[in-house]
């Protein structure tokens, strides 16, 4: 469904994304031993970082969760383009993999 390497300019990292219906899934590896993704690679291995999920409200989300324990990853914040709005927030759910 989309690329991003070398090609396309980025020398950090390659990402593919595969799209089924509203499933997407970004597979991503480092192209230098000094990238963050690498650090992470060497100490888990192979696996999965971030599992993205679609809420209604993701500001309400993450007040909700973390007012019940969840430890925060990254606070709401609004990204804007020419194509609209997004909120994104997270909280870590087990070890390093975050929602």
């Amino acid at each position: 469904y989309a690329y991003k390497g070398l090609e396309t300019g980025s020398k950090d990292e390659v990402s593919y994304v595969l799209k089924q219906d509203k499933i997407r899934l970004v597979l991503t590896t480092p192209l230098n031993s000094k990238s963050p993704i690498n650090k992470h690679i060497v100490k888990h291995g192979d696996g999965v970082k971030v599992i993205a999920l679609w809420v209604e409200d993701a500001k309400k989300a993450y007040e909700e969760t973390t007012s019940r324990g969840a430890k925060s990853y990254m606070e709401p914040t609004v990204e804007t383009d020419e194509f609209g709005e997004v909120v994104r927030s997270g909280i870590y759910t087990y070890g390093e993999t975050v929602h």
